[in-house]
């Protein structure tokens, strides 16, 4: 027995160690790898892209002659085929309209975008009107305005990928107005500033790619397109100009 014991005692002893050395040989804890977070979509960058859609147009224009000191009578003054001196020509348009624009966005922690926008937009809006005046003349008015552009600004709230925004600032277009009456034909035109008021929706598609859908208001008040002068009498033209569009346009965020 006492034989045993000590060999059972010489076993620990010997296999202690060898023990020991075992556990210091396991292999370390595995850490646990942390899922790859995807980072949410930021709206702050410079974007370009291009936009079309729809817009309809009032081009009003005030006609006036004004006698010279020279012409004989009123009568003869007008001549030109407005009653009274004046008349006031009401026109609508619409059509398609198309065109590009550039801006940047800054992203204000977590869900505020601010930034600034330009465009440039191609117009085919035009109006005729013909109408009866003095002494039976026809008189024949067409307005044009075949391009406009715009700067403003942005505010909105983003729901991620999700923008709803407000925008606003200065808009610019070329009027041109044609007055044909008697065998006379004058024209003219002006480029001229004024103001522009909207709102829309953009959605970002990838993390460079967005499409918008938005509604514009463009008022270029009153532009003077004619200042002429005859022998009887000056003859000026004034045409208001305001825009409703609806477009839909797509961006590349850089």
């Amino acid at each position: 027995m006492q034989i045993l014991r000590n060999a059972l005692l010489a076993g620990v002893v010997v296999l202690a160690p060898a023990a020991a050395f075992a556990a210091d040989l396991a292999p370390p804890p595995v850490e646990p790898i942390a899922p790859e977070i995807v980072p949410s979509f930021t709206w702050t960058g410079f974007y370009a892209g291009l936009n079309a859609g729809y817009g309809r147009g009032n081009l009003d224009t005030d006609l006036k002659a004004v006698p010279t000191a020279t012409a004989p009578t009123l009568e003869r003054a007008l001549g030109f085929g407005l009653n009274g001196g004046a008349a006031k020509v009401k026109g609508s348009a619409n059509g398609i309209v198309a065109g590009g624009q550039i801006g940047y966005n800054y992203q204000i922690d977590p869900n505020w975008v601010i930034g600034a926008e330009a465009d440039l937009q191609y117009a085919g809006l035009d109006t005729k009107k013909t109408f009866i005046g003095a002494q039976n003349i026809p008189v024949t008015v067409k307005n044009e305005l075949n391009w406009f552009g715009t700067a403003r600004v942005r505010a909105g709230y983003a729901f991620d990928n999700v923008l709803i925004y407000g925008t606003g600032g200065l808009a610019y277009g070329q009027v041109k107005t044609k007055v044909s009456t008697g065998g006379t034909n004058l024209s003219g035109s002006e480029t001229k500033f004024g103001w522009a008021l909207g709102a829309g929706a953009e959605y970002a598609l990838t993390q460079n790619w967005t499409v918008r859908a938005e509604y514009l208001y463009v008022d270029l008040g009153k532009a003077e397109t004619i200042k002429a002068n005859s022998e009887i009498a000056q003859i000026t033209a004034k045409t208001d100009v305001s825009v409703h569009t609806v477009r839909a346009g797509v961006n590349y965020k850089f």
